[in-house]
């Protein structure tokens, strides 16, 4: 393990998020609400970073020709359906 604090933080965040689920104890329903917005928060910035990354290296190979090149334009194309199904398609 090389970095136990940082373990211990995960586990206390996780720890904390469950029990003021099923505990309605005051305070750790408002730590749970902050835990959980900083959650989404970073979680989406994991995600941007991820698609600037895919497009990133899809959009090198492409342009220099790579082989299985075909292969790199479909998950381009399904991204972007994917991206366009989640614009007009919200639930």
């Amino acid at each position: 393990m090389k970095n136990p604090f940082s373990t211990l933080i995960a586990i206390l965040a996780g720890l904390i998020v469950l029990v003021g689920f099923f505990l309605k104890i005051p305070i750790l329903v408002e730590i749970r609400g902050l835990v959980l917005e900083w959650a989404v928060i970073v979680a989406a910035i994991a995600v941007f970073i991820g698609v600037f990354n895919l497009i990133s290296v899809n959009n090198t190979r492409l342009s220099s020709g790579y082989k299985g090149g075909f292969y790199n334009v479909v998950l381009m194309v399904s991204l972007l359906v994917t991206f366009g199904m989640g614009l007009f398609l919200k639930t």
